[in-house]
């Protein structure tokens, strides 16, 4: 999928997942992801020529097409959802970082931060960390229905297993999924009308 069906699904799972649902994926092509707070005219500057596509989660400006990208969709009911944001954020770093097996990996500390709405030149607390160099950050976003993480992973290379690894640092017992066909029209749906559409992407 492009751009707008990654995002499109990715919402889908967390209006209808229901229980805690994880996909991780890769790129096709180059494009940008912008975070819902950020200006259409910043981002199209930062992207040139990349498609580019506004998410529903906060965070700035993220390049894809050589990254690993990640959604977590935790149904309201669940106890994850109703963790503080930094404390989720945190924890979901802390289990991208064991799944990664890099030894140097840390997580960032307030003094290791700066803003930019670059997403990978500007650190946040538990952002991970090789060295000085961010090279795992994302963005999460909240509703009635429940609790979405979407991240991306850069400059590292990252194993076949890693997925594998992540579901089983996150979860007590683990098993496949793929998006339910039932899902497809709410899917096509948002793609349409938000993330498809100039009138989503151009909002601010």
């Amino acid at each position: 999928m492009d751009g707008a069906g990654q995002m499109a699904l990715d919402e889908v799972m967390q209006r209808l997942a229901t229980v805690p649902t994880l996909r991780v994926y890769h790129w096709s092509n180059r494009e940008t992801t912008f975070g819902y707070p950020q200006r259409w005219d910043e981002a199209q500057a930062f992207a040139g020529t990349r498609p580019l596509t506004r998410r529903c989660t906060g965070g700035g400006f993220v390049e894809h097409g050589e990254d690993t990208t990640i959604a977590l969709a935790v149904p309201a009911s669940h106890p994850f959802s109703r963790l503080a944001p930094a404390e989720t954020y945190r924890r979901i770093h802390a289990a991208i970082r064991t799944a990664l097996d890099v030894g140097s990996l840390i997580l960032a500390t307030e003094a290791d931060c700066s803003c930019g709405p670059a997403c990978f030149a500007s650190p946040a607390p538990a952002d991970i960390l090789l060295g000085r160099q961010k090279v795992a950050g994302g963005a999460q976003r909240r509703s009635r229905e429940g609790f979405l993480y979407q991240g991306s992973i850069q400059a590292i290379s990252v194993n076949e297993d890693f997925p594998n690894r992540l579901a089983r640092t996150l979860a007590r017992s683990v098993e496949d999924w793929t998006p339910p066909a039932s899902w497809t029209a709410l899917r096509a749906s948002l793609v349409e009308t938000r993330y498809g559409s100039k009138s989503w992407n151009r909002r601010r």
